[in-house]
């Protein structure tokens, strides 16, 4: 079975039972954690999601799916 090499070559990481895709992004999260406990910054939200458009029925009484967000 061939593996796949990551795009970016980055590497998963786990922090707090939370995976995340890069070390910078886990080493972020840290960062950010550390400036809510210290009161700077208030409800830290780890990957939210946006929904861009809500899901609906068109014209033709065909269904379209909600399109969403996540950003890193």
């Amino acid at each position: 079975m061939k593996m796949n090499k990551p795009k970016y070559k980055n590497t998963k990481v786990q922090v707090d039972d939370i995976k995340f895709d890069s070390k910078k992004e886990a080493e972020r999260y840290v960062e950010l954690l550390t400036l809510q406990k210290t009161g700077i910054i208030s409800n830290l939200k780890i990957h939210p999601k946006f929904t861009l458009l809500e899901k609906f029925t068109d014209m033709d009484g065909i269904k379209e799916r909600a399109i969403t967000y996540s950003p890193d």
